[in-house]
């Protein structure tokens, strides 16, 4: 199975759930110990059963069918990415520039050398054998001296200037440069750094960017510390989407089926990701077979591989869920649903147009007890 198809079956199941919103009631998950009963929305939600709703995971015992095994030791195939010091400190320069470059009148330091970590103001211009080359000239540009912006050894090569001073910087492009024609070539950067953006008017600026009901940072040290805890937030955040995406492939792979599945599940299974296929071949001008055709694979074959890893997944998930005593509650599906519902702002047809009730349901427990498992395997 092809992943990068894997994943444009999910978004296609999942965008048309996500676009919109309904509001619901309670019971609409069946409680662990009582899973052969199908749920019923009050009448203050869309009735399913108006909603053309086909069998789901969530209508069954599926400990009667299947069992997990270890989910928290699966080879993802991923490694987790760990930012070091010298990279913080690169990300951290640069977003100091980020605010230099909106200070309206800085006062700018010019009576000392420019220093690692410095933002300076600078004027540059590059010449290949005396001629300068296109895209190598830029007035006035502010820079992070160690954010790795520019070349290898460009930024370092600054560190001493004193502002105010014209001078020639000696440099080769990397051999693997994006441009041909300066890939491993020796240049000459004249250069002149205007001045070095003080931390002061850095701070000012950053200050001047609150969010609300954000406490003004006192200094320099409070703003990195901000910045690095909100860095290592965005690789948590980095690491746990690809952990969650490689889940769809790995997590089918630990499920063990002990009985045959309804087969009115099946067909639902199938069913939906027939619809997704459609929706997603639509979206490119063509139609179901021939998007199949381009994974070597007739129609029905195609759809049944991604329906029945689909079902294996959700099998998984829903094992850990009922092994685990983390199934989601009515009362957050239903606030979750109102919301979407209430940001849709439309009406009860149109967006049950594209997914039916039961859908929305599975999705809002497929998107919990993804979150689980990835936050367990992010804590081992």
């Amino acid at each position: 199975m092809k992943k990068n198809t894997l994943s444009m079956l999910a978004l296609a199941v999942s965008t048309v759930i996500a676009l919109g919103g309904c509001a619901g009631d309670e019971n609409v998950f069946t409680d662990p110990e009582t899973l052969n009963g199908q749920s019923n929305p009050s009448a203050g939600a869309t009735d399913p059963a108006a909603t053309g709703n086909l069998p789901t995971i969530l209508d069954y015992d599926i400990s009667q069918y299947a069992t997990v095994g270890d989910y928290l030791n699966m080879d993802l195939g991923y490694e987790m990415v760990e930012l070091s010091e010298e990279e913080k400190t690169s990300e951290y320069v640069g977003f100091l520039a980020e605010f230099a470059t909106q200070i309206e009148e800085p006062a700018g330091i010019t009576d000392r050398a420019v220093e690692f970590g410095d933002v300076v103001c600078l004027d540059y211009c590059g010449k290949q054998d005396g001629v300068p080359f296109e895209g190598g000239t830029g007035t006035g540009y502010i820079l992070g001296i160690g954010s790795n912006t520019f070349i290898p050894g460009f930024e370092d090569g600054l560190i001493g200037w004193m502002p105010g001073e014209e001078q020639d910087l000696s440099i080769s492009f990397p051999e693997e440069y994006h441009n041909a024609d300066l890939a491993g070539q020796e240049v000459v950067f004249t250069c002149t750094v205007q001045y070095i953006v003080s931390v002061e008017d850095i701070l000012t600026e950053a200050n001047n960017h609150l969010e609300e009901g954000q406490e003004a940072f006192a200094d320099i040290d409070a703003f990195k510390a901000y910045y690095y805890e909100e860095l290592q937030g965005q690789v948590e955040d980095y690491n746990k989407g690809n952990i969650k995406n490689a889940l769809y492939d790995k997590l089918p792979t630990v499920v063990t089926v002990t009985q045959d599945f309804p087969q009115e599940l099946l067909d639902s299974y199938n069913t939906q990701i027939m619809n997704a296929v459609n929706t997603l071949a639509s979206s490119y001008g063509i139609d179901a077979e021939t998007y199949a055709g381009y994974f070597n694979q007739p129609l029905d074959a195609f759809v049944t591989d991604y329906a029945q890893n689909q079902l294996y997944y959700d099998v998984a998930l829903f094992l850990i869920a009922q092994e685990n005593n983390v199934m989601p509650t009515d009362e957050a599906f239903n606030e979750w649903l109102d919301g979407i519902k209430a940001a849709s702002g439309v009406s009860d047809e149109e967006f049950f147009a594209d997914a039916s009730y039961n859908e929305y349901k599975v999705y809002y427990f497929e998107e919990q007890i993804a979150d689980y498992v990835v936050d367990q395997i992010m804590a081992k």
